[in-house]
């Protein structure tokens, strides 16, 4: 990594470790209304990251849903959380959540998804689905489960539909566009500009196999990214953008 960029992440967390060891006493209601806030600009601020919502003419229930994602950095779930207006939280990998971080999974009710075997899997997926259904919360979700770089989206795996359904969600699909991992070791490191555009809810209900939802999220997560390449190119070329947000 850049030592650069690296600095300026060290100081965000510094900073957000001094603002939250207080907060641990503060019901959590308030940590959405200005903690959550406060370390998504810090993050972004840090990764010299703008990020900009593309999505237009799209209604999100005010139920919980699940913000189904391409995935082409670390900074992907602040990228997403910035234009998030419902409570939500996000799902982790079990081995990110270990230690001392326990505590801070546990107070800011993040969730974790256990792989390492299918009942693992189950177990970890029934505790999302109670928390979500507890409190309305909507999850952003990775379903590739690790970064793809060479193409718009990679290998759906088969955990979204399972959360589809535990948790009664709709899943809307998200695509991200215009900045991957690589950004970490640029010299200098410049300001990128990150898109991000949703689409329609889809019910895995109306699919009647597993494979037809998950081919069908993977599809309209394409679409999004090359319907994101096409308006960005065209505002590029007009030496403009334009941030929208719903």
């Amino acid at each position: 990594m850049n030592p650069f960029i690296l600095v300026r992440y060290i100081l965000a967390q510094a900073l957000v470790i001094i603002l939250y060891t207080p907060l641990l006493l503060v019901p959590i209601r308030f940590h959405f209304s200005f903690l959550y806030d406060f370390i998504i600009m810090l993050y972004l601020w840090a990764g010299k990251i703008v990020s900009i919502n593309l999505t237009k003419n799209v209604n999100i229930p005010k139920k919980h849903v699940i913000y189904a994602s391409n995935h082409k950095c670390h900074a992907d779930p602040m990228i997403i959380a910035k234009h998030l207006k419902n409570r939500f939280t996000f799902i982790m990998a079990q081995k990110l959540m270990r230690g001392p971080f326990k505590l801070i999974k546990l107070k800011m009710r993040l969730l974790t998804l256990d792989t390492r075997s299918m009942l693992k899997l189950e177990k970890s997926i029934k505790e999302i689905s109670k928390t979500v259904n507890k409190y309305n919360y909507s999850l952003v979700f990775f379903p590739e489960g690790k970064y793809i770089l060479d193409e718009p989206v990679g290998v759906i795996k088969s955990g979204i539909h399972k959360l589809a359904k535990d948790t009664d969600s709709e899943v809307i699909p998200v695509a991200i566009y215009g900045i991957s991992q690589d950004y970490i070791y640029d010299r200098p490191i410049v300001k990128k500009k990150s898109y991000i555009k949703m689409g329609n809810p889809i019910n895995y209900k109306n699919f009647p196999t597993e494979n037809e939802f998950i081919q069908y999220l993977k599809s309209e997560i394409k679409r999004l990214y090359l319907e994101l390449q096409e308006e960005v190119n065209n505002m590029e070329d007009n030496g403009c953008y334009v941030t929208t947000n719903f």
